[in-house]
Order: structure tokens, then C-alpha cells, then sequence
């Protein structure tokens, strides 16, 4: 309350030499002081919402409604009214001659993906990255992509890289659910924060609803995680700050090409419980929507989803 009493005495001071001069009343300068006390007592409390509330403005204030990039994203709401799409991952049980099979459909890509492209005709629609490492090591390969590239915010602020030619930023946070009271809500409007809970796939769903697809299949997306090959390092970050990543020290048995993160990279852990829990909450709201979302992968451990066969849907 300090702060607050500190502008209400600036204030005082302030009205008594502007009517001292003027001979206004005394009951004027008590009203502007009333007033100005009112007014200074609710922007204190609003400084002092939750954590969630002051993100929200801040967000709104700086991105939203005065940023550029916001029109970009507004450009691609319900793009895709009623269509279908397929959302493919990295994992190990993807196959270039599926890839094959879907060369006409809409489709969104991540990270790596481009390590594929010389076994299939098949291109995304749409790449996505959301992992600031992986910005920062792939740039020079992105940079080359013709098609619409999303950069999350995280990606660009973690690592201090500016957004590439013709790329698109979206604006994600960190959910901890130790923190949060509440699931996540699901990203109608991509246009504002997407809850990032470590999985890129999360955010080609999210962006997916708000183009309007109603049909949304996955492919190779296992959420099978084998982390014996990292071992946990401590570095000091682009902002000056102590974090944890993880130093790959053998084969990589996470993703389609056994190359794909060589040894002695180093490479941020996923949490497959956030992700798991992010993915239930698609699943519930997405129906609520009327927007079906099927698991097509070959395998794999996701189980939130109806299980389909590709060959069915193709």
C-alpha cells in the first residue's frame, strides 16, 4: 500500500498548488483527490491479479492488438472449414511410403521432418517448431522450407533468434500442473498464448481447430520415449541463466531415422506426463466441437485417441 500512498501524496501536493492559485474551494480538491485515490487504488489491485490475469494482459497489450503477426495468424482462421487433415510426428514407426500416401491431403510437419523428404514426394502444408535448440540447430535448414513455417515464441526468446523470412510466430508458456489449478484450456483462437506442455504435436492440434479441420489424424506420433541414451548437464542459457538440458551420449531410438540427434548434441528432455495430460484435454474439448481426432500411427503408445488404420481412411 505503500506505492499507492506515495501517488495519492504527489497527487495531493500537486492539486493544492493548481487551485491555491485558482482560490478553488477545498471540497473540489478533496473530490480530485477522492478521485484520483480511487483510481490509483484500482490499478494497484490489478498489478496484483494472478499470475494468469497479468499474462493475459500483457499479451493482449503487446501482441495482440498491436502486433503484426497477430494479423497473420487471423489470416489462417477457419482457412480449412470443414476439411480434414493429418498431423504427423517423428517417431520411429513413421514411413516415407505412408508419407506416400498422403501427398494430396492438408498436412502439418515438425522439426526434423525434412530429414525425410528425399524418400517421398510428400510435403506439409505446414512445419511447425516449438523447441528453441532445435530452432537454433535447424535455422539454416528452415530458412530453405516454401511453405508457412510457425515459430513458437519460446523458440525465438529462449535462444534470442529472430523469426525467419516468412515465418509466423505463435505465443505458447510452460503449463505446470504443481502450479496451475486448472487443465489447460483448448487454443481456439490461436491468436493468444498456446499451452505448451513440451509437445509439438499439442500445438499442430491446437493450430489445426483453428483452421477448422474437423477431421484430424495422426501419424506417426508413438509417445514411446527412450531416454537411457541422455544424460542430464547444467549450462549457462542465452539469458544468462543456469538450465538443465540433456547430452546425448548413443544412438537415438526416438525418431524415424536412427541418425536423426547424433552423439554429443545436446537436446531438451519432453515430459511425456504433461504431454499425456494435454493430449486428454484435446481429446474432451475437441468433441465438445464437434472435431474428430484419430490416432492412424503404426504402433505407438498414445491411447488417448480412436485407433485407425490408414489404409482405411485413405
Amino acid at each position: 500500500m505503500e506505492e499507492v500512498l506515495k501517488k495519492i501524496y504527489v497527487k495531493i501536493n500537486f492539486l493544492f498548488k493548481k487551485h491555491f492559485k485558482k482560490d478553488v474551494l477545498i471540497n473540489q480538491i478533496e473530490k480530485e483527490i477522492k478521485d484520483e485515490k480511487k483510481k490509483i487504488e484500482t490499478e494497484y489491485k490489478e498489478k496484483r491479479k494472478d499470475l494468469g490475469k497479468q499474462r493475459e494482459m500483457k499479451f493482449l497489450a503487446n501482441h495482440v492488438d498491436f502486433n503484426l503477426n497477430s494479423y497473420r495468424l487471423i489470416r489462417y482462421k477457419d482457412k480449412h472449414l470443414g476439411q480434414r487433415c493429418f498431423i504427423i510426428g517423428n517417431g520411429p514407426s513413421l514411413k516415407a511410403e505412408d508419407l506416400e500416401k498422403i501427398k494430396d491431403e492438408y498436412s502439418f510437419g515438425c522439426n526434423m521432418i525434412y530429414k525425410i523428404f528425399p524418400e517421398t514426394n510428400w510435403r506439409p502444408t505446414y512445419y511447425f517448431i516449438e523447441d528453441s535448440l532445435a530452432y537454433r540447430n535447424l535455422f539454416q535448414e528452415i530458412k530453405k522450407f516454401q511453405f508457412p513455417k510457425f515459430v513458437s515464441s519460446i523458440a525465438l526468446e529462449w535462444q534470442k533468434l529472430p523469426l525467419i523470412h516468412n515465418g509466423v510466430k505463435f505465443f505458447d508458456y510452460l503449463y505446470y500442473w504443481e502450479i496451475y489449478p486448472e487443465k489447460p484450456p483448448l487454443t481456439v483462437d490461436f491468436t493468444k498464448e498456446v499451452w505448451s506442455m513440451y509437445n509439438v504435436g499439442l500445438m499442430m492440434i491446437n493450430a489445426a481447430i483453428y483452421m477448422g479441420f474437423k477431421e484430424i489424424y495422426l501419424l506417426g506420433m508413438d509417445f514411446s520415449y527412450d531416454f537411457s541414451n541422455l544424460k542430464e548437464i547444467k549450462v549457462i542459457g542465452k539469458d544468462g541463466k543456469e538450465e538443465i538440458r540433456y547430452l546425448v551420449n548413443g544412438k537415438d531410438n526416438n525418431h524415424f531415422a536412427k541418425d536423426l540427434i547424433k552423439a554429443g548434441q545436446q537436446v531438451y528432455k519432453t515430459d511425456p506426463k504433461y504431454a499425456l495430460e494435454g493430449f486428454k484435454v484435446l481429446n474432451e474439448e475437441s468433441k465438445s466441437l464437434g472435431i474428430k481426432i484419430y490416432n492412424a500411427t503404426r504402433g505407438g503408445k498414445l491411447e488417448v485417441f480412436k485407433r485407425v488404420k490408414l489404409e482405411d481412411v485413405i
